[in-house]
């Protein structure tokens, strides 16, 4: 009975000191990325561009309805038998499914945050021979 008891109380500490282990880490871990993503985000404001895309703005025009909101849809127009050879006169419309009938999508190239890290210049690397070898 009282190797039991002891085993228990060994498993109990173990698993005390895995939990505080564990919870150490997290908050360590926590930490360490809030501190990264506050140096990256102030280095990218020093650095940041107005995206070319959407000229800073975060949105740019629907590329499916071209601002207008909504698209002419035909549902039925290849099916012969639904429409017997005869085609409606009405055009069918309905709101644009791309944009939510907004008219406008958020930018994919800055992902609506308005500006952009600048592109990286080129790099040229220059070589030289050592005199007489080839």
């Amino acid at each position: 009975m009282a190797a039991a008891a002891a085993f228990g109380r060994a498993v109990l500490t173990a698993g005390g000191t895995m939990l505080a282990l564990g919870a150490a880490t997290m908050a360590v871990s926590s930490v360490g990325m809030g501190v990264a993503r506050v140096v990256l985000a102030r280095r990218k404001a020093a650095t940041a561009v107005d995206c070319p895309s959407c000229a800073g703005e975060g949105r740019v025009r629907c590329a499916a309805c071209r601002g207008a909101r909504v698209i002419e849809h035909h549902p039925f127009a290849g099916d012969a038998l639904l429409f017997a050879g005869a085609v409606s006169a009405r055009t069918p419309w309905c709101a644009c499914p791309m944009c939510g009938a907004a008219g406008e999508q958020v930018c994919v190239n800055c992902l609506g945050e308005r500006t952009v890290l600048p592109a990286p210049r080129e790099v040229r690397l220059y070589f030289c021979e050592a005199e007489g070898a080839r």
